[in-house]
């Protein structure tokens, strides 16, 4: 049963980080419960359901293996996030630029952070499974840690690279050797990473040139 509800559940819970503990804990039933949900020896009843339909903010017929639409489209369980083109993307971050919008579920981002997103436009980051045509989704931020993945404003062109900052020695690496990359060159953070999304699952196929 490769789409049985059990493994989706189970899909569910590793895309959270939780532990088959955490998700009993939350959904109010003992771990037993949980492993025999996962190993599709048992079927949540209805009040279970609804409680993970809830939790994961997920459609009930996803769950059930009915449609591949995952999210809940309703108001209160969904955030909208402009999509940018990169060609005027800046750190004003204008309106003008903006050329659609992308619809997640909260849960997948922390509803105290600001976000925008845009289309992968080269494969200069690869070997960090962003390839050209991917939507990437970003957190705005000025500051980032050794070894995260940003996007950066250098002169006027936006790349997305991986950050490396030894003792005061900053570069902004491809992970693809056929691009280039910057050491200790003047660039601006536009953001940091927060996640990848999938196209098909969302319905939402981008011009790869934005």
């Amino acid at each position: 049963m490769e789409n049985g509800m059990g493994n989706i559940i189970r899909n569910l819970r590793l895309e959270r980080n939780l532990t088959q503990d955490q998700l009993a804990e939350h959904l109010g039933v003992s771990v037993s419960v949980i492993k025999k949900w996962e190993s599709n020896s048992r079927i949540p009843k209805l009040i279970s359901r609804e409680a993970i339909c809830d939790f994961f903010s997920i459609d009930m017929n996803y769950l059930m293996g009915l449609t591949p639409i995952k999210v809940s489209l309703s108001e209160e369980r969904i955030i909208q996030i402009p999509l940018y083109d990169c060609s005027g993307l800046n750190e004003s971050f204008d309106a003008g630029s903006i050329v659609d919008t992308v619809i997640l579920p909260k849960y997948m981002l922390n509803p105290d952070r600001d976000y925008f997103a845009i289309c992968i436009r080269d494969n200069s980051v690869v070997d960090a499974n962003l390839k050209k045509g991917d939507i990437a989704v970003f957190e705005k931020a000025k500051f980032l840690y050794s070894e995260q993945i940003g996007l950066f404003l250098i002169g006027n062109e936006v790349c997305c690279r991986y950050y490396v900052n030894e003792k005061k020695n900053i570069r902004l690496l491809a992970l693809n050797t056929d691009y280039g990359s910057f050491e200790n060159t003047s660039f601006i953070i536009l953001g940091k990473l927060a996640l990848k999304i999938s196209n098909e699952q969302f319905d939402f196929i981008p011009d790869p040139d934005l």
